[in-house]
């Protein structure tokens, strides 16, 4: 062999090992960004899971019977809303918006009757000739 194709092999030889030690440090970050990414590694399935059991509870209050409490009513709402809200990440801004909306209203409304329960009950302890337990 010449010394000159001697050196083309060790040249070529330089250029692989190169181009191989590339390869596996391009390929190895791409599979620890891919492990330690929750969002990415899970983010499918999980969202899949979240969706599926919101379609459930959205179809369960759209098809609730007529008579059902306001307590009742709610209950699902904010089981609804709470599911939106604790995975962000498979809804779009609008739809979480609305969850934190019915959220909000629920709450509201939920202080209101307690306003109410409240005013009565000090209406009941007002009356001088009626006497009420727990007054």
């Amino acid at each position: 062999m010449t010394q000159q194709s001697e050196a083309e092999r060790r040249r070529r030889t330089r250029i692989l090992a190169a181009t191989v030690v590339v390869a596996i440090i391009a390929g190895g970050s791409f599979l620890i960004g891919r492990m330690t990414n929750p969002e990415d590694s899970q983010g499918g399935a999980l969202c899949d899971n979240v969706n599926a059991a919101s379609k459930k509870l959205n179809d369960e209050i759209v098809t609730a019977p007529g008579n059902e409490t306001q307590a009742v009513k709610d209950e699902r709402g904010a089981t609804l809303a709470n599911l939106v809200l604790q995975n962000p990440g498979c809804f779009n801004a609008s739809t979480r918006a609305q969850a934190q909306t019915l959220k909000d209203q629920i709450a509201a409304r939920a202080d209101s009757q307690a306003m109410s329960d409240a005013a009565a009950r000090a209406a009941q302890c007002a009356d001088p000739h009626r006497w009420t337990p727990g007054c």
